[in-house]
Parts: C-alpha cells; structure tokens; sequence
C-alpha cells in the first residue's frame, strides 16, 4: 500500500496540497475573500467526507 492508498475517500495528498497552495497564492494576490472561499469549500469537504 502506497501513501495515497492510505487516504480514504476522495481527498489524496496531492489534491489537499494543491488545495493548500491555491489558498497562500490567493492571500499572496491579496484575495482574501476567495483565499477565505476557497479553504471553507475544502474544509466543509474534509468533514462531508469523514
């Protein structure tokens, strides 16, 4: 079993990075609003998926 193997549901390690990356380049371009949009979506689908 490999490390994305160990992930259950729909999120893997490089989809919560990228998620994670988005996020600091949206505050980077001072958007914070959709910065603050964007890591609400990804937590309320971390939790719909627990």
């Amino acid at each position: 079993m490999n490390s994305a193997d160990a992930n259950y549901g729909f999120f893997t390690n490089k989809s919560m990075t990228h998620g994670f990356f988005n996020e600091i380049l949206l505050r980077h371009m001072e958007w914070f609003e959709a910065a603050d949009l964007s890591l609400k979506g990804m937590e309320g689908a971390i939790i719909a998926n627990m």
